[in-house]
């Protein structure tokens, strides 16, 4: 069951290399990968945590490297935590891939 829910406030954060991170406002932090797959951003006393979007049919992957799914955020006591989802301002097209690994079945 999916359930809208009413936006709250929007935030920009710049993204820099190699991990800086810059708030709207001008405050600074940092970034960083997570494998291949999100990053988190800390700035402001914030945290924020991002798994990128993609869909997956069969063997193909299509990862779509400009938004995220709907996503977690905490500030730096840990206590006050919220939902979130991102998407750059400048789309980026779509990356079709093959899991090499869809279907495989470990025998021990």
């Amino acid at each position: 069951m999916r359930v809208a829910a009413s936006v709250v406030r929007k935030l920009r954060v710049n993204l820099k290399y190699p991990d800086v991170a810059v708030d709207e406002f001008g405050n600074r932090g940092h970034w960083t990968m997570i494998y291949n797959e999100g990053f988190e951003v800390t700035v402001n006393q914030r945290t924020y945590f991002a798994f990128s979007y993609f869909k997956q049919e069969s063997s193909n992957v299509t990862s779509y490297c400009d938004r995220t799914f709907p996503s977690w955020s905490h500030d730096v006591t840990l206590r006050h935590w919220a939902c979130f989802h991102g998407h750059k301002q400048i789309p980026v097209p779509p990356k079709v891939h093959r899991d090499p690994f869809h279907g495989v079945t470990e025998v021990l």
